[in-house]
């Protein structure tokens, strides 16, 4: 089961880059067998996308942590590039292989090999997790990309939750002046208002002292998360989300 669900992070990560770079045209997802012995197989993904695309001279560098292509990306789409580098560790882990393809204005293609074992005698299954959950609650989502939306209020949806989703900080704000929610999960890097911005002037209103706010970033150095809680934020969770920790997190939080 922990194929399935790093596979689910490297899928989440790679459509998600894919559509934040494509404003028109379109996203390919292919699947191919390249390796087939007893009972082990290897596939090779990709995900094509007809967006912006890169210099060659770049790619390297989009694998190392806390790089982009460059510094307007970040400002015109959000995000801070770590989905490539988050990707090739999980993929390293899984001793497998990453690379990618690309031209400016002319898409990129993101190609990576995995190789698993099967058995076909196997006839029964077994949940993924179990995780009990108290009582259904009002979540405010603040997240930028489409497909973490979907994901984090598909996993929450069917546990009970009620979730809003706001795209930046600034809809947060105004989706707060007249709604009630138990907990808000705030993504760091977006587009119009960060999180951090926008958590702190959530903060300056004595009505939301005891809201918990939770940081969602890709980032993972200590000093991001010592910079999230100064701002206001409660806790910190990391991305590629996990149901486990997104679910303790909650229940830590509300009572």
């Amino acid at each position: 089961m922990k194929f399935v669900l790093r596979l689910e992070q490297i899928l989440i990560n790679l459509i998600g880059n894919s559509i934040k770079f494509t404003q028109t045209g379109i996203i390919t997802i292919s699947i191919s067998q390249i390796y087939e012995h007893e009972d082990e197989i290897s596939l090779q993904f990709s995900i094509e996308d007809t967006g912006i695309g890169i210099c060659e001279e770049t790619i390297p560098s989009l694998f190392d942590s806390f790089s982009q292509a460059d510094g307007s990306t970040t400002r015109k789409f959000g995000g801070t590039g770590l989905g490539l580098a988050i990707c090739q560790r999980i993929i390293d882990i899984m001793d497998g292989k990453i690379w990618l393809e690309s031209q400016p204005n002319k898409g990129t293609v993101v190609n990576f090999i995995l190789t698993f074992g099967y058995d076909f005698n196997q006839t029964t299954s077994e949940p993924i997790m179990t995780i009990p959950i108290a009582t259904a609650n009002k979540i405010l989502l603040v997240e930028d990309n489409l497909i973490n939306q979907k994901l984090v209020k598909l996993i929450l949806s069917k546990r009970g939750f009620k979730v809003s989703v706001a795209d930046n900080g600034i809809e947060a704000i105004k989706m707060l002046e007249d709604n009630f929610f138990d907990i808000i999960f705030m993504d760091i890097q977006m587009p119009k208002m960060s999180g951090d911005e926008a958590t702190k002037l959530i903060r300056k209103n004595p009505k939301y002292d005891n809201l918990p706010i939770i940081a969602m970033t890709a980032n993972v150095m200590p000093y991001d998360k010592e910079k999230s809680l100064a701002t206001g934020m409660n806790d910190y969770i990391t991305k590629p989300i996990e149901i486990k920790q997104l679910i303790d997190t909650i229940n830590k939080w509300i009572q």
